[in-house]
């Protein structure tokens, strides 16, 4: 029992150390993106604190990106980002810009789906899915429909418009950059 208590205290400095140090560099909002994304656009993050590590480490695929979401444009001057938030448990619609400059990013890159989705679409289910307080799956299983993470929330979305995609549903967990595939999408801005 002391050694599980040795190992506890001694993972948890680790985890406070980690956020204690600068990080290596910080993405930069770049206001020329807002003109190339269209609603449907997918966000990929690479964050700055140790929930990200995990992610990014666990990814067997790419260990790139840490966090997905949405873009959504409205009346072609705001962008947001539509995602599930791990910080709280639901939903968010958050202005991309906003985003940026609040959250320690290490890296954004955004995708384009091979195929066209309709904007109108999009939007709809995603109110839908917000109306419904849909909350964080916080074991991130994406075989269970009550709860969301955010990968789970786009392969959501994209089994509701009818989207084929090639994942690899059998695994628990389906990481962020498995949305990068060239099958699925491609890079539409390189940043950084």
């Amino acid at each position: 029992m002391r050694k599980y208590i040795i190992v506890l205290v001694i993972l948890l400095l680790i985890i406070k150390l980690y956020e204690l140090r600068e990080p290596e560099k910080i993405f930069q909002f770049n206001h020329e993106l807002v003109n190339l994304l269209q609603t449907g656009d997918l966000v990929l993050i690479a964050g700055d604190s140790y929930k990200s590590e995990f992610v990014k480490v666990t990814d067997t695929y790419s260990n790139n990106y840490s966090h997905i979401g949405f873009i959504v444009k409205e009346n072609d001057c705001i962008t947001n980002i539509v995602h599930m938030s791990i910080d709280s448990g639901y939903i968010e619609w958050e202005n991309l810009e906003d985003y940026v400059n609040k959250s320690k990013l290490l890296n954004i890159d955004f995708y384009r789906l091979n195929n066209k989705i309709s904007s109108d679409e999009i939007c709809k289910i995603l109110e839908e899915l917000n109306l419904k307080k849909i909350e964080f799956d916080y074991s991130f299983n994406h075989k269970e429909a009550d709860k969301l993470y955010c990968s789970e929330l786009i392969m959501t979305v994209l089994d509701m418009l009818g989207y084929k995609l090639q994942l690899n549903k059998q695994k628990q967990y389906i990481y962020p950059s498995e949305f990068t595939k060239e099958s699925i999408s491609y890079k539409i801005c390189l940043t950084n």
